[in-house]
């Protein structure tokens, strides 16, 4: 039997989410930006519950977007300071850093916590 686990949403701040991707295409940036236009107003909250950006509690319990980077800088610069934000490897987080380890080993994350950028200004996010 195949268990299907409801996702463990989470509001953060958009100042608060940190990449573990470094750079970015700023052509898709720009479709998500047409995008998100589109659907603002009645339609946004519905957009933005489709479009979850994935995370995972890091070191000091910040949070990591594990992908979707070109949809939260879009929203960074749509000025949409709160993205809807699904957490993965829940389970994982209650042990000291295990969720970290193994995000990095089944994403093939190149980086370690100590290599990436210390502060979301210097993340251009």
């Amino acid at each position: 039997m195949i268990s299907i686990r409801k996702p463990i949403l989470h509001l953060v701040a958009i100042d608060d989410l940190r990449p573990t991707q470094i750079t970015v295409g700023m052509r898709e940036v720009e479709a998500k930006r047409k995008a998100w236009r589109a659907k603002e107003g009645d339609k946004g909250a519905e957009f933005r519950g489709r479009h979850l950006l994935p995370v995972i509690l890091g070191p000091k319990r910040r949070h990591y977007v594990i992908d979707h980077h070109y949809l939260a800088r879009a929203l960074h610069e749509q000025a949409v300071f709160d993205p809807h934000c699904q957490s993965r490897y829940p389970a994982a987080q209650s042990r000291s850093g295990s969720a970290w380890r193994r995000a990095a080993q089944s994403i093939s994350l190149s980086v370690t916590a100590e290599s990436l950028p210390s502060s979301p200004a210097a993340t251009s996010y």
